[in-house]
């Protein structure tokens, strides 16, 4: 290659990366225009008032919510379980009679099983009302757990949940093996049988919150409610509205929407297009420049966050690093985890080695509760003795608390 070719090619290079500069410059100019107007106009709209709203529900409490209403029963009879598996997985070939339902447990957001010996079946739903990051493996790794459970992989059943209509990425599918540990997504594409998706394709189902769940609550579940079931319908009542607000489908946000609306056309310069499948080209070509934007950005936080998990250990004197995005601090025979995985928040896990005896454990989890007093744990689940959702406002704390209590403990 000589001299000329070379500047060639790095010329072009400024080109490209002047022209994604701009993209990404229009890009971050539109979303401040419109969320400026969207807070401007949510102060005008009239005085609503949703208790879930209120309590800034996260995905783990979506599952909750979802999962309790599932549990509803008249005379024995799993009436709104029964209804979802009709009215919204017709697809699939399940009899209903006396299922476990279960949130957060195994780490699957909502998983229903029943064990019966004809007709056995395991559903797992799979919450990314928040779009939270698709993990490496992780619909295979749920499957595995089932089939350790006891379930042939013709029992099991998988429903992906997401906000709006989307697919899970291919990795969620493959069965985790060395070459994952490394990233190395070619050697999985190169032998097809880690991947599950083929395998589950008839046992398997997007289920969106915006139009499937939406529907699901506003013609089979709140219009069937019997006068008595108060609370039921109260529920329903206020998580079809939550959702309807999520999405901004009340009919309170109807003129908002409209100047919303005006802001992405005349942004876009749609009224330009000389016809609709022109328009529907130009908001393809954004959104597929957001989707650049939003992962480039995800993989920017993946970083910073690995570097704000090194600052805790060196300001607290830890003796360990960051394994990737957690920090597991070892305490004899203990180990108290700091992550950053989970969706927009992090948790802390506390787990132990084999050999720890079932009475040393409860004394651990009896020093965390007695110190360390605040909600949303979760006890015995995927390894760990007690876990919980935190904020990265207090997530140091909590973690440092941790190590504080339980280093006071001689058992360890």
């Amino acid at each position: 290659m000589d001299e000329n070719e070379i500047k060639y090619i790095l010329k072009l290079l400024e080109t490209i990366d002047s022209e994604s500069a701009k993209t990404y410059k229009s890009l971050m100019e539109l979303s401040d225009v419109f969320t400026k107007k969207l807070i401007e106009e949510k102060r005008k709209l009239p005085y609503h008032i949703n208790v879930i709203d209120e309590l800034s529900a996260n995905e783990n409490a979506n599952s909750r919510i979802l999962s309790s209403m599932l549990q509803y029963t008249d005379n024995g009879e799993y009436v709104l379980l029964k209804s979802f598996v009709k009215n919204v997985l017709s697809e699939f070939n399940i009899q209903v009679d006396k299922p476990y339902i279960t949130a957060e447990n195994l780490r699957i957001d909502i998983l229903v099983r029943e064990n019966r010996e004809k007709d056995k079946y395991a559903i797992i739903f799979e919450n990314k009302i928040f779009n939270a990051p698709q993990q490496k493996n992780q619909l295979a790794k749920y499957i595995i757990k089932l089939r350790k459970e006891g379930f042939s992989d013709e029992q099991i059943y998988v429903v992906f949940l997401p906000p709006y209509m989307y697919e899970p990425d291919d990795c969620c599918w493959f069965e985790p093996q060395d070459v994952c540990k490394n990233c190395n997504c070619t050697q999985c594409y190169i032998d097809p049988s880690l991947n599950l998706k083929d395998k589950f394709k008839t046992r398997y189902k997007v289920v969106t919150f915006k139009n499937d769940i939406i529907s699901w609550l506003k013609e089979h579940v709140v219009p069937n409610c019997r006068h008595k079931e108060v609370y039921l319908f109260t529920a329903s009542m206020q998580y079809l509205d939550y959702l309807e607000g999520y999405f901004y489908l009340r009919t309170i946000d109807k003129e908002m929407n409209m100047r919303l609306d005006k802001i992405i056309i005349d942004h876009l310069k749609l009224e330009d297009c000389k016809d609709e499948k022109e328009k529907i080209i130009a908001l393809e070509e954004k959104i597929n420049d957001m989707s650049t934007l939003v992962q480039d950005m995800e993989n920017k936080k993946k970083n910073i966050a690995h570097d704000w998990l090194k600052e805790i250990c060196e300001k607290h004197s830890l003796n360990t690093t960051p394994n990737g995005d957690k920090i597991e601090y070892k305490l004899g025979m203990v180990i108290i985890t700091l992550c950053t995985r989970q969706g927009n928040t992090p948790w802390w896990g506390v787990s132990c080695n084999e050999g720890f005896s079932i009475e040393d454990q409860k004394l651990i989890i009896e020093k965390i509760e007695n110190h360390i007093p605040f909600g949303n744990k979760k006890y015995n689940n995927d390894g760990y003795l007690v876990w919980s959702d935190t904020s990265y406002e207090n997530a140091e704390n909590r973690f440092i608390k941790l190590i504080e209590v339980l280093s006071k403990n001689k058992k360890i």
